[in-house]
């Protein structure tokens, strides 16, 4: 498995599980995007009209992230 392979799959498996730690944030480096994620994923739960608007980024993110490991050639 290639390295575009293994970081692609680590992405997924934060996205999947680590979600609402906003763990794929940090693991990017990004620590203010992640607090700034953490914040707003658990303000999203708190109400209806957030969880629609959070949906979308998260889905594109873990379709990025299999679209990644899609296009990777081994």
């Amino acid at each position: 498995m290639q390295i575009q392979q293994r970081k692609a799959l680590v992405k997924i498996a934060l996205l999947a599980f680590g979600w609402p730690l906003a763990l794929n944030h940090f693991y990017d480096g990004n620590t203010a995007g992640g607090v700034g994620a953490l914040l707003l994923t658990w303000l999203a739960w708190v109400t209806i009209i957030g969880v629609i608007f959070w949906i979308f980024p998260y889905f594109q993110a873990l379709f990025g992230a299999l679209r990644a490991f899609e296009g990777s050639d081994d």
